[in-house]
Order: C-alpha cells, then sequence, then structure tokens
C-alpha cells in the first residue's frame, strides 16, 4: 500500500512544464489583441472626448453671451488641445500616446448663436498601433457636431 501512495502524491516536472509552455503559448496569442483592443478604445475615447468638448464650448458659448471660448489645437512633442474662455485656458487636454492628431485644424471658435465662425471644419485621429483613423466633423451652418470612421461621410 505504500508502494501505490507514492506513486499518487503530484504531478511530474514534464507535466508542469507542458502546462507552462500552453499557457505561455495563449499569452503570447493574446497579447497583440489585447495591445489592439486597448489602443482602439483610447482611440474611441480620445475622439468621444474632444467632440464632447467642442459640443460643451459651443453651449457654453451660447449661455454666456460674451466670453469668446476657444478650442486651441497645439502640435508640439505632445499634441493636445487648451480649451480657453479669453485669455484663461480652462483645460488642457492631451492625447494617449497611442493616437495622434492629422492635420490640425485653426481654431474652433462659435457664434453667440451656436454657428461656427469658420466653415465645415474635420479633425482626424488615427490609432498610432492600428492605423485606424477617426474624424470628428463640426458643420458648418448647425454647428452639429459628429464623430465618423470615414472623412467622406
Amino acid at each position: 500500500m505504500a508502494a501505490s501512495n507514492k506513486q499518487n502524491c503530484g504531478f511530474m516536472l514534464i507535466e508542469l512544464i507542458i502546462v507552462m509552455a500552453i499557457i505561455g503559448l495563449l499569452a503570447a496569442m493574446a497579447i497583440p489583441k489585447i495591445n489592439q483592443a486597448v489602443a482602439e478604445n483610447e482611440l474611441d475615447g480620445a475622439a468621444r472626448l474632444l467632440a464632447a468638448d467642442i459640443r460643451g464650448m459651443q453651449q457654453m458659448t451660447i449661455n454666456s453671451g460674451d466670453t469668446a471660448y476657444i478650442l486651441r489645437f497645439i502640435n508640439d512633442t505632445e499634441p493636445r488641445y487648451n480649451f480657453t474662455a479669453g485669455p484663461q485656458t480652462i483645460r488642457k487636454v492631451y492625447l494617449p500616446n497611442s493616437v495622434k492628431m492629422m492635420g490640425y485644424p485653426g481654431d474652433i471658435v462659435f457664434r453667440l448663436d451656436g454657428m461656427p465662425f469658420i466653415g465645415e471644419q474635420t479633425i482626424e485621429l488615427q490609432s498610432k498601433v492600428t492605423g485606424k483613423s477617426l474624424y470628428i466633423k463640426l458643420a458648418p451652418v448647425t454647428g452639429r457636431v459628429r464623430i465618423t470612421g470615414s472623412n467622406g461621410d
């Protein structure tokens, strides 16, 4: 009876090595997909935040009656945009490292009725990891802000 207990006392080293190799292989296959999903999520979040900031600035301009709110795009070592009220910066927003801004527009400024001073504007955000782009479009007459997956929409 003692001999049978010794045979069932645990796993053999080769079994543990095989299990660890299988886990390593599965992890190696999953990590690129996880990185891609994170990059797409960062792109989507940056586009939604920018669109929300443009809409918020438009609403603040309509409500204020006299304050000039400006969304200024800055392209230096860290692409970002600043949300200002006159000379005062309200907020600085930096893009995630996996997102780059393409084709910097001029400043976005709204009139008191909510219409943009400049005509239609398109801001392209592109993922450095996946190459996917999202476009934030500002309509010229209505000031409508929307996010699209193609520049032609």
